[in-house]
């Protein structure tokens, strides 16, 4: 079961949380500060695949998906001649 982009904003939210809180007074601290890192980037991860999916999902031609952008608006347009 796929778990949704605000579910895995509000994991990490947590996440940062017990991160900012934590005081490294031993090994134990330590490794639970690793673990909270690796779980933070794992979570991240999940955040950009699960982007990556809906953006699959589209069905838009490629040559469609960026005709809003700058970079489509900056090439030289069409002109009729008069």
């Amino acid at each position: 079961m796929p778990i949704s982009k605000e579910s895995i904003g509000l994991l990490v939210d947590l996440v940062e949380n017990r991160l900012g809180s934590l005081h490294i007074n031993d090994r134990e601290d330590l490794k639970e500060l690793n673990k909270l890192r690796f779980c933070r980037h794992e979570l991240l991860q999940e955040n950009v695949r699960s982007e990556q999916d809906n953006f699959r999902g589209l069905n838009i031609p490629f040559s469609r998906r960026f005709k809003n952008t700058k970079a489509a608006s900056a090439r030289p347009s069409k002109q009729t001649p008069h």
